[in-house]
């Protein structure tokens, strides 16, 4: 029975239980639901209703106990990557009013006992991520967590969201629960990778890679594959970017807004139409180095060619320890104009976007914020910058509130199949982007690039 005496079909919900846990894709993560995807929603759903199993219900502890332990472990090894210097989680995906909901995981294993983050870490952890969005504005005037990520802002919100949903954040102070006595409360903090080395870290079970920068602590993740359809959630900015950043965060235009190229690689037939990416597959991905494919679109009339016989445009990062390295080019039998984007960072309200362009490169500024994209080895185009301007009735186009602004590249003309194009990309707060040296030699079938030190091979045609 319930607790409120009615009864329950224990073995319909045990049913639905083991099909839960069959989205299970490794690494600890879960895709979510049926739209075949990745995001947060495996901290603040997933792994915590599983958790919450093993506490209340001995006989599903009985079942499923080792299964929730062994995929709350294999989590707990790369969550710690997911969080920068200054607290805040990497956002990305939808629900991000939930804000450190992103918690609850961590909160819940070590309540059940079955955490592999030390009380120290854990307690880092929580206690840096609540600060976070405490001294950035997360509660509103009126003294209510109000729809938006630091401040109020609308601008994030999905369709269903509500005013109450922000308080899904309370799950994340679940760590509330454990006795004074515990040593989560006892021990002293000890660092996450932000304080010290930071790290790179592959998470195949999610596709994607997680950075841990040791120049400044910014946490940053690489979606390599996202192979599913949305058509609600503000899909192009929270899923289909090449990077988020904890520190940078990103730019929106709000539900039903306008699709921008910002953090992506786009594509047109004529060079005024762009398409961007979306429903990116992973061709493999490795801790500094991720490649993904996606499929053109036609444009015009409905598109009823086979996904086997489209053309694709195929991307590479290069992910170092301060910004990145995108490749990328098309195999489609014309010439084709090529773009990509930047970071989008923050313009506060009543600041003007800087921009300072250089030889090969530009570099924007606003508030706090800088973003920079240097052409490496590319065929001839422009440089740009773009402000967003909120639509009537919207105050802002950053997930930090304020406008988004964001630099990007262009070909000058179709550019031929099979001809890479190369860039360079950073997002930096409080710091000008630091120059950096890349070396690209062409071999017979692709590319040597020399990044950081480190020498990759990308091979164009295999």
């Amino acid at each position: 029975k319930y607790g409120n005496g009615i009864d329950s079909n224990r073995a319909h919900h045990t049913q639905m239980m083991e099909r839960l846990l069959g989205w299970y894709r490794g690494d600890g993560w879960f895709i979510d639901g049926n739209n075949r995807g990745f995001d947060y929603y495996n901290f603040w759903g997933f792994q915590l209703f599983n958790q919450m199993v093993y506490q209340y219900d001995p006989i599903w502890k009985e079942q499923f106990g080792k299964r929730i332990q062994d995929i709350s472990s294999r989590l707990l090894k790369t969550v710690p990557y997911q969080y920068a210097r200054n607290g805040g989680h990497i956002p990305w995906g939808r629900s991000l009013t939930y804000r450190f909901a992103s918690n609850a995981a961590i909160g819940w294993a070590m309540i059940n006992g079955n955490s592999t983050l030390s009380p120290g870490v854990a307690r880092r952890i929580l206690s840096g991520n609540l600060k976070y969005f405490w001294e950035n504005g997360c509660m509103g005037e009126n003294g209510l967590l109000n729809i938006g990520y630091l401040g109020k802002n609308q601008s994030l919100a999905e369709n269903y969201i509500v005013p109450g949903d922000p308080y899904f954040a309370m799950h994340g102070l679940c760590c509330l629960l454990l006795p004074e006595n515990h040593p989560f409360w006892k021990v002293k903090e000890e660092p996450m990778p932000a304080d010290i080395a930071g790290g790179k870290v592959a998470v195949e079970g999610a596709q994607f890679s997680l950075n841990v920068s040791p120049v400044d602590g910014d946490a940053r993740l690489y979606p390599a594959g996202q192979p599913f359809d949305r058509t609600i959630w503000q899909s192009p900015v929270k899923y289909n970017q090449h990077a988020y950043s904890a520190t940078i965060g990103f730019c929106l235009t709000g539900e039903g807004g306008e699709d921008i190229g910002a953090g992506r690689t786009g594509y047109s037939y004529d060079g005024k139409q762009w398409m961007y990416r979306l429903r990116s597959r992973t061709l493999f991905i490795k801790p500094d180095h991720i490649a993904s494919i996606y499929h053109l679109q036609s444009i015009g009339k409905e598109d009823r060619t086979p996904e086997f016989q489209k053309d694709e445009l195929i991307t590479h990062t290069l992910i170092g320890n301060d910004g990145e390295v995108h490749i990328f080019w098309h195999n489609y039998p014309d010439p084709l104009y090529l773009s990509v984007g930047g970071y989008g960072i923050s313009i506060p309200n009543g600041d003007t976007l800087q921009e300072t362009p250089s030889k090969q490169g530009l570099c924007i500024h606003g508030g706090d914020y800088y973003s920079t994209i240097q052409a490496v080895c590319t065929p001839e185009g422009n440089l740009y910058s773009t402000l967003l301007t909120p639509r009537k009735g919207w105050k802002h186009t950053h997930l930090f509130g304020g406008l988004g602004a964001y630099c990007s590249w262009q070909s000058k003309a179709g550019v031929p199949p099979h001809t890479p194009v190369v860039v360079y990309v950073n997002g930096t707060k409080d710091r000008v982007p630091a120059n950096v040296k890349i070396n690209v030699a062409r071999t017979y079938n692709g590319l040597v690039i020399t990044f950081e030190g480190k020498q990759f091979q990308i091979k164009i045609i295999d």
